[in-house]
């Protein structure tokens, strides 16, 4: 029974009470009639009480009519707002039985990243999720034991199949779907495309293997002995970096490029010398840019007619006849700085792409590199071997019959007394001083040997005492450690001392400090005009009679071999300062100690 009618029912009863009590009260004794106003009055607040709650249960009951209604009307606009969101939403969603076997329901995004029409033609499409949608059935197998066991999972990833047969990477979170009752009816989820970033990480994985692979390369050509070792090196390399079929090197003499090196497994003389003004070959040697073309009927948006040049003239690589293999179709090019070039063929259209362009700059910098490198390397080597040719003519050829004019003189001085012959002996002496001054000025064109650290301080005082002066003195503060040759830092010092011995003095005082970024040796003997500072190096200048001029040639062959730099300025006292720096401002004091 609802308010309203017990409402009514109470007011009835009330009704018929107060008539039956008026009818006693009628009939009754005073008393009684006393009792009966007592509850006649009773039944009146009854009444009134009573309207007052059927006033209030009207307006309960008009509120709740208004409550239901409003209720209804949020569900219906939920409802809607659900369903609009259904259909417009990017992300794939999709509701699937308890079985995940089929789908229920889906979205059109859902049936779009799946290639259909729309989700009711998806739902009737796919008799089986992990037959006709998942890739990879051990992620299926994952993905339903997962659900299973925990009834909900979260960013799992994994691979489609579109109704075109196209593969797609998605991430998914699915969640229970149950009843009233609380008893599970099936699973909804929430599908992301994430293929795109998916094949970012994929090239990002792949360009940081080829920068691994190409360093690798890099190492391999710098430690080449030869030129053709390079060329050979850098071919057979490229190949297995860049997409392809065939890597050709070809090197400039002339106005012809020379084929060098090729990565397929035959000889490269059977290639024809290519002029540097034709094909495809002649405008990467010509270009400051790496060369692509997808295509050989097109070249940057270029036709080869448009070139006027042959199209049997723009072969991948110089001289190679068409009719031997498949005719290429895409290339890729560097030169060499001037010294050749470096060129890719593929026989498919397109196979290259710009992060092989940014690779094959970089590897042609490096075969650049190294060339130069190499070369350098067999200069000096020649050099070398000539001054250790010179320094066996000087030690041999030349001392022996010096000796002996020098043992003549000196018995022709004990049976004569003659001024000239003095002077031939002091001849004989200066050029003994001068083969040993060449001879040491020859080693130090070689490399120095084992650096370590080497307490300056105490090389300096060594040094020193090798020097015969009496009177000349030596001034050094705490000089730290340095890394270096320290015999070969031990001439630099002993021809330092020995150059301010020779034109200060033998009371010259020698200084030996610090400076930021290395230290200095100065004197307080008549110094070096600046006029003459770029020449104190050469060898054979001095300004003493008695000095030979190899002795600051040395010194800075000591110091460059050491990688270090060398000037000259005026020290303290107005005498010759030398400082001796890193190059390009590296520090060379390494330490108070060797810690």
């Amino acid at each position: 029974m609802t308010m309203r009618r017990r409402s009514s029912s109470l007011r009835a009863m009330t009704d018929q009470i107060g008539h039956l009590l008026e009818k006693a009260k009628a009939d009754a004794s005073p008393d009684v009639e006393s009792i009966l106003d007592s509850i006649n009055r009773r039944i009146q607040e009854i009444k009134t009480e009573n309207e007052r709650l059927h006033e209030e249960n009207e307006t309960l009951h008009t509120e709740l009519e208004q409550t239901t209604r409003g209720t209804l009307q949020l569900a219906s606009e939920l409802e809607e707002q659900y369903q609009h969101l259904f259909e417009t939403a990017a992300e794939g969603i999709y509701t699937t039985t308890d079985a995940l076997d089929e789908y229920e329901m889906a979205n059109p995004a859902f049936a779009d990243l799946l290639g259909y029409e729309s989700g009711e033609e998806l739902c009737a499409a796919v008799d089986s999720i992990a037959e006709d949608v998942f890739v990879d059935a051990d992620r299926y197998e994952t993905y339903a034991d997962t659900l299973t066991t925990t009834g909900e999972i979260e960013r799992f990833e994994y691979r489609i199949q579109t109704a075109t047969g196209e593969i797609r990477w998605v991430s998914d979170n699915v969640t229970t779907l149950t009843d009233s009752d609380g008893s599970m009816t099936g699973f909804r989820g929430g599908v992301t495309d994430i293929t795109d970033r998916k094949q970012a990480v994929d090239r990002l994985r792949e360009h940081t293997s080829k920068v691994t692979q190409l360093h690798e390369l890099a190492r391999d050509i710098a430690e080449a002995d030869t030129e053709a070792e390079i060329y050979q090196r850098v071919v057979d390399g490229a190949a297995t970096l860049f997409p392809g079929d065939s890597v050709h090197l070809a090197v400039a003499e002339g106005n012809y490029l020379i084929p060098a090196a090729s990565s397929l497994n035959e000889s490269v003389e059977q290639y024809d010398p290519v002029p540097v003004d034709t094909g495809f070959a002649g405008r990467t040697y010509r270009s400051d840019e790496v060369l692509r073309v997808d295509d050989v009927t097109e070249m940057r948006g270029t036709t080869t007619r448009e070139t006027d040049e042959d199209p049997a003239s723009t072969t991948a690589n110089p001289g190679l006849r068409g009719d031997e293999r498949e005719d290429p179709r895409a290339l890729l090019g560097a030169s060499l700085d001037g010294e050749g070039l470096i060129q890719l063929v593929a026989t498919e259209p397109g196979a290259f792409d710009d992060y092989d362009e940014k690779l094959l700059n970089v590897l042609s910098n490096h075969v650049t590199s190294s060339l130069y490198q190499t070369r350098a390397e067999t200069a000096l080597r020649r050099e070398r071997d000539r001054l250790d040719e010179f320094a066996g003519i000087v030690s041999h050829d030349i001392r022996n019959p010096l000796n002996v004019a020098s043992g003549r003189v000196g018995l022709a001085q004990a049976e004569y007394d003659s001024v000239h012959l003095d002077a031939a002996g002091e001849a004989l002496d200066r050029i003994e001083a001068i083969i040993e001054d060449v001879l040491e000025l020859s080693r130090q064109g070689k490399t120095v040997g084992e650096t370590e650290p080497v307490l300056l301080e105490e090389t300096v005082r060594d040094a020193w005492a090798s020097i015969s002066s009496s009177n000349a003195i030596l001034q050094n503060e705490s000089l730290g450690y340095i890394r270096a040759d320290r015999s070969r830092l031990i001439e630099c010092f002993e021809n330092l001392f020995r150059n301010a011995i020779e034109h200060g003095g033998e009371s010259v005082r020698v200084t030996v400090g610090r400076l930021n970024d290395g230290f200095f040796v100065e004197d307080t003997g008549p110094g070096i005009q600046p006029d003459m500072r770029d020449h104190v190096f050469e060898q054979g200048y001095t300004t003493n009679r008695d000095g030979t001029g190899f002795g600051l040639a040395i010194v800075k062959r000591i110091v460059e071999a050491h990688q270090w730099e060398i000037t000259v300025t005026s020290g303290t006292d107005g005498g010759a300062r030398f400082e001796i720096t890193g190059r390009g401002g590296t520090p060379l004091l390494i330490a108070e100690d060797d810690d």
